[in-house]
C-alpha cells in the first residue's frame, strides 16, 4: 500500500513539471490528465493480478519468455536511471545555486565567478550522486524507509491538504462537499493503512522473520 501510494500520488509534486512547462496555468489540466493515465494503469494491473494472479510468479518478468526477460529488465533499469536523474535535478540545481552565493563555497570548489548561472559544478554532482549510492548501499532497509516517508507526504501534501484547503476556500454544492470528504477520508485511510504496513515490514526485518522477505533485501 505504501509504494502503491507513493507511485500514484508523487507526480503531482515532481519539481521540474512545473518549472519546465511553457504555461504554468496548463498545469491543473496536465494533472489531471497525469492522475488519469495512472489510474488507467493501476485499473488494468488490478485486473490482470486478479485474473492471473495466482498463477504468477512474485517477480512477474519470470512469466515472461527468456528473451522478453532481458528486453523488460534493462527497460527497467533505464526508466530508474532516468528517473533518477530527472529526480535529483532540481535539488543539484538548488545547491550548486547555493554554493555560487557562498563565497567560501566558491573558492573551495575553484568556482568561475564568471560562468553563467546554468553551468554544471563537477564536484557538487559527484558528491550528491556518491551520496545517494552509499546511502542506498549502507543504510539498511531503505526502500521500506522511503517508503514510510513518502506514503505519508506525498499522500499528506498531495492528496489530503488540498481537500482540506478546498474545504475552507469557497462555498461547495451539498454534492461536491460530500465528494471531497469521501476522498478525504479514503486518503487518510490509506496514509494510515500503508504507514502501519510498512511499520510491520520493517519490524520484521529487523526481528528476521521474513514475513517480507522479498523487502528486506
Amino acid at each position: 500500500m505504501g509504494i502503491v501510494s507513493v507511485a500514484y500520488t508523487t507526480h503531482a509534486v515532481f519539481p521540474t513539471v512545473v518549472a519546465e512547462m511553457k504555461d504554468v496555468k496548463e498545469f491543473p489540466k496536465a494533472l489531471e490528465i497525469s492522475f488519469g493515465v495512472v489510474t488507467l494503469f493501476y485499473l488494468l494491473a488490478g485486473a490482470g493480478f486478479y485474473i492471473y494472479g495466482k498463477a504468477t510468479d512474485p517477480q512477474i518478468t519470470f512469466n515472461l519468455p527468456e528473451r522478453m526477460q532481458y528486453v523488460v529488465s534493462y527497460a527497467i533499469i533505464i526508466t530508474i536511471c532516468l528517473k533518477f536523474a530527472l529526480m535529483i535535478n532540481p535539488v543539484v540545481l538548488f545547491v550548486e545555486k547555493t554554493c555560487r552565493n557562498n563565497g567560501r563555497l566558491v573558492s573551495l570548489l575553484c568556482i568561475d565567478p564568471k560562468s553563467p548561472e546554468g553551468t554544471p559544478i563537477k564536484p557538487v554532482r559527484i558528491v550528491l550522486v556518491a551520496s545517494c549510492v552509499l546511502a542506498a548501499l549502507l543504510i539498511p532497509y531503505i526502500a521500506l524507509i522511503h517508503s514510510v516517508v513518502g506514503v505519508f507526504w506525498s499522500t499528506f501534501v498531495c492528496v489530503v491538504l488540498p481537500c482540506v484547503l478546498a474545504l475552507q476556500l469557497r462555498n461547495w454544492l451539498p454534492i461536491q462537499y460530500a465528494a471531497i470528504w469521501g476522498l478525504l477520508g479514503l486518503s487518510t485511510v490509506m496514509m494510515f493503512t500503508g504507514l502501519y504496513q510498512n511499520i510491520l515490514q520493517i519490524k520484521s526485518c529487523y526481528d528476521g522473520t521474513n514475513a517480507y522477505e522479498n523487502m528486506c533485501n
